[in-house]
């Protein structure tokens, strides 16, 4: 099974290899950012879709959510089991697909030594979710996003 990397840091990307950058809409990076940063757990659909399409009423909120998923499933392909692992009511990242700088990063902070804290600062590509705060961002503060 191929592993996937998203960063996290700076621009969101998620690749397939090292440098294949496989293109999403602004809504599936930050579905993605936010399953990334609340690893290991279950979220319900409908709060997604609320935090993600909060303009929108709930049945078009929902509709969006899944258009989305289907998205991320076109993107990476057919023949690739799903990253995100989807029932009726609830979302989690399957965390066996991928590799998150921003889990890499507090690993090495959390080992507290020299080389660690190097590696650390190697992977930090910038502000977190740089390129997806701003004007129309659901969540413009990373306070929404911690663990």
């Amino acid at each position: 099974m191929e592993l996937l990397s998203l960063r996290l840091f700076g621009d969101v990307k998620l690749l397939r290899g090292p440098t294949q950058e496989i293109g999403l809409p602004r809504k599936t990076q930050l579905l993605l950012a936010y399953l990334a940063l609340n690893a290991g757990q279950h979220h319900p659909r409908d709060k997604i879709a609320a935090l993600l399409w909060q303009d929108r009423p709930e049945e078009q909120a929902r509709q969006s959510l899944r258009q989305c998923l289907f998205t991320l499933g076109k993107a990476l392909g057919d023949d690739h089991p799903p990253l995100i692992l989807a029932d009726r009511n609830q979302l989690s990242l399957d965390s066996d697909r991928v590799a998150v700088d921003v889990w890499r990063f507090e690993r090495h902070v959390a080992a507290d030594s020299l080389e660690n804290l190097q590696q650390a600062a190697a992977l930090y590509g910038g502000d977190l979710l740089d390129s997806l705060s701003g004007p129309g961002c659901a969540i413009n503060s990373t306070k929404h996003w911690r663990r």
